[in-house]
């Protein structure tokens, strides 16, 4: 694999997709970013076995198209303390080279094979929403989800959507926060609505993902799982309750 990048851009999906990577992961592979540079697009992958996301960069020139596993902590450490406007990642074997105009590093990979699948978003979406109308309902219900590890089912927020409506709501026994909003459209969905509680983390990033309010958001919730679709990502989260 051989790129050149836009700095800038690469910094913004680089600081996205590693905030799922964990340096406590004992597998390696789960501590690195994957890039795939294929079809004039840079994607980035990051997952936890819990959490997942991919996010694509269109500004890069690709040279070579391929795949590499980088260490995440080294790759964003060097993207952010560098001036160059672009940067040329080349990556065979077991290294990668990352130079910029007289700058030059070389960092050790792991192999792609060891990264593990992220679902993709197939089909049609159950629901859809504006970023903005979504990001509006997340600040308006998130403070209120409980913040103790041992109250799982409220270390989140309930999403129901029925009727090309949808309602949020948060509580952490004490507080109670609910915010409603309009979808755009909405697929095939049960008599008594859509039904998830999404996890705080999951919404977090969520909300750093959302770069325009006019952009759309689609959702799919599958048997145990929440995928979320913007124009530039996708999110893949395991779910603690659902009902579709």
């Amino acid at each position: 694999m051989k790129v050149i990048c836009n700095r800038g851009a690469l910094l913004d999906g680089i600081l996205v997709a590693a905030t799922v990577v964990s340096s406590r992961q004992a597998k390696l592979a789960l501590q690195c970013l994957k890039l795939t540079a294929k079809d004039g697009m840079l994607t980035l992958s990051a997952t936890d076995n819990e959490v997942s996301v991919r996010y694509s960069d269109a500004q890069v020139q690709i040279e070579v198209e391929g795949e590499a596993l980088l260490p995440a902590d080294k790759l964003r450490d060097i993207v952010r303390e560098s001036i160059d406007d672009t940067l040329a990642i080349d990556a065979t074997g077991e290294t990668a080279l990352i130079k910029g105009q007289d700058s030059h590093f070389k960092i050790f990979t792991q192999k792609p094979s060891e990264f593990p699948p992220i679902p993709d978003f197939e089909g049609e979406p159950h629901f859809t929403m504006a970023g903005g109308q979504l990001k509006q309902l997340i600040g308006q219900t998130l403070f209120a989800a409980s913040r103790e590890a041992t109250r799982y089912a409220f270390n989140g927020v309930l999403m129901v959507a029925k009727n090309k409506k949808v309602m949020m709501v948060a509580t952490d026994g004490r507080r109670l926060a609910q915010a409603k909003g309009d979808l755009i459209s909405e697929g095939v969905l049960p008599k008594d609505g859509a039904k998830a509680i999404i996890p705080t983390k999951t919404l977090n990033l969520i909300d750093k993902l959302i770069a325009d309010p006019e952009e759309q958001v689609q959702f799919q919730i599958r048997e145990n799982q929440v995928i979320i679709h913007t124009p530039r990502s996708t999110l893949t989260s395991n779910l603690s309750l659902i009902h579709i």
